[in-house]
């Protein structure tokens, strides 16, 4: 994996396309401001979703716990993706596109490409929103719908981000997984093991998470 800081002019004239694996190559070639405001947008429609579900008076009577339980979703996959981030330090898929403006390249956020943090946060927010509604409404006809609806949100997020030029398929892949995986687990674990509480720890330099068992 190539690590750079990109702070110098240096830096960039090293830096080559095949550098990339073959899955990602082709994204080095995207680039559109469109696509990220699209990209925005779509992230956070299906991160305010999961206010919808106060539209139920039968889930309205839980708001506190939903609540608790969402704000711990947002900070485990954050948590986890942030790490991610920090630790391999990948360069975007736009640094190695020639119609790019140096300038945009040698920002630090050129080197927090794996994995996606929007595709991470609509697959969370999607995923939570399905699960609540599906653990309320277990036989609703809408249950379907609702799962359908809020994945191929995330879905287009994901699609949005590889054709700004921002990530690579397999950043956007593992954005899906963590996202998806959180977002389903933590509603999951707290319904099924409510004597287990996941709480996401930190110090401002370390991010971790404790499993406490009651």
């Amino acid at each position: 994996m190539l690590i750079l800081t990109l702070t110098k002019q240096q830096d960039l004239v090293l830096m080559s396309r095949s550098d990339v694996n073959w899955f990602d190559r082709r994204a080095t070639y995207n680039w559109s401001l469109k696509y990220d405001s699209m990209s925005n947008v779509t992230r956070d429609v299906v991160f305010f979703m999961p206010l919808s579900l106060l539209l139920s008076d039968y889930i309205r009577q839980d708001i506190l716990t939903i609540s608790v339980l969402y704000i711990e979703t947002w900070l485990i996959a954050n948590g986890v993706k942030d790490c991610l981030k920090s630790i391999t330090g990948r360069p975007r898929p736009y640094v190695y596109n020639e119609d790019v403006d140096d300038e945009i390249k040698m920002t630090r956020d050129a080197i927090r490409s794996f994995p996606s943090g929007h595709t991470t946060t609509a697959f969370f927010s999607g995923a939570f929103f399905a699960t609540v509604f599906s653990d309320y409404y277990p036989k609703s006809e809408w249950k379907l719908p609702v799962w359908i609806a809020s994945l191929s949100i995330a879905v287009a997020t994901g699609y949005f981000r590889y054709k700004a030029g921002k990530h690579y398929p397999t950043d956007i892949l593992a954005g899906a997984v963590i996202g998806g995986v959180v977002g389903y687990g933590v509603p999951y674990l707290h319904k099924e093991c409510s004597n287990v509480a996941i709480v996401p720890t930190g110090d401002g330099i370390s991010i971790g998470i404790m499993i406490a068992i009651n």
